[in-house]
């Protein structure tokens, strides 16, 4: 794992106890909330770990849960650092990597928390599955 430094905005990571349980719903009311109170607020917004994505038309894996929490947060970063690492097949991250024969691309990971950080007034983080989902072989 490649450490990450400290960031400079606020954030908040949201987490549930397994998939399906409602995270990309709160966090897109929670995107919702904090636009609502302050006017102008650049929320940065990231799911580092999707699975289960589907293909585009350009052959690129999507997201839907982390397109969700970008268009409710007005976040326009690019799909790399809103999602920065996309599986298709709907499993655990660490099943997911070496089903697709790439390993967790953790440098991503923090390149992207680092970026949002940079160029937003805070940021909101989208956890994976539950919180004992592993992560990494």
């Amino acid at each position: 794992m490649v450490p990450l430094p400290p960031l400079r905005s606020p954030g908040l990571f949201v987490t549930g106890t397994g998939t399906d349980v409602g995270k990309t719903a709160v966090c897109c009311a929670i995107a919702a909330a904090w636009r609502r109170q302050r006017t102008g607020l650049r929320l940065g917004v990231c799911k580092p770990f999707g699975s289960g994505c589907t293909e585009n038309a350009a052959g690129e894996l999507v997201c839907d849960d982390a397109e969700r929490l970008a268009a409710a947060a007005g976040c326009t970063a690019p799909r790399a650092v809103v999602s920065p690492l996309r599986w298709a097949a709907p499993l655990a991250p660490a099943a997911a990597a070496a089903r697709a024969g790439r390993p967790v691309n953790w440098r991503a990971v923090t390149d992207a928390l680092a970026t949002l950080d940079r160029g937003h007034d805070a940021v909101l983080v989208e956890g994976v599955g539950g919180v004992r989902v592993p992560l990494d072989p």
